[in-house]
């Protein structure tokens, strides 16, 4: 019972619409603006290419970050949540789990009016949790002295203004 009415909180705070109407816009223009002034305005040059994917996936499983956010998001902070009991916690990770592949829909945005490259060196991709969640991942290609990825991959969480409430961060290597 316990596990079923956790789960089901869980599936309420990702379906939950905000006091005002959501612009999505807003939120990824501010999500976008935030990338480039704390990512790509200092470490690359001002003619970088970059390549904004158009097209955003709903998903409710995240894939990095998870103790850091689902705390965030149950008002805890990250100790506690780590020592909630053993079947809640697994009940918070298995929902997770189960959507972290699955997309949900893939809907197109018409936010940015940039110019696409064929061989871009920064590519950003959106992804929507929920309303008031998107991720946003980084992406840099190096070429030299062998292919391969670089980035980072941020949480933002929206309030109700669509305001960045809050953000988590983390960088990868591939």
């Amino acid at each position: 019972m316990i596990k079923f009415a956790l789960i089901a909180f869980i599936f309420f705070l990702n379906s939950i619409i905000l006091f005002g109407q959501v612009d999505e816009c807003v939120q990824y223009q501010s999500a976008f603006n935030y990338v480039k002034l704390n990512y790509i305005d200092g470490n690359y040059k001002k003619s970088a290419r970059i390549n904004i994917k158009q097209e955003v996936q709903e998903n409710l499983g995240i894939p990095f970050l998870i103790n850091e956010y689902y705390a965030y998001v149950l008002g805890l902070s990250i100790t506690d949540f780590l020592e909630l009991e053993k079947e809640r916690n697994d009940s918070i990770r298995n929902f997770n789990a189960e959507h972290l592949m699955k997309i949900d829909s893939t809907y197109s945005i018409d936010c940015f009016v940039t110019k696409n490259y064929k061989r871009p060196k920064i590519k950003i991709f959106f992804s929507r949790v929920n309303p008031s969640t998107i991720e946003v991942w980084l992406v840099n290609i190096k070429r030299n002295p062998k292919r391969h990825r670089t980035g980072q991959y941020i949480i933002f969480i929206f309030d109700s203004e669509n305001r960045i409430e809050k953000t988590f961060e983390t960088s990868w290597i591939e």
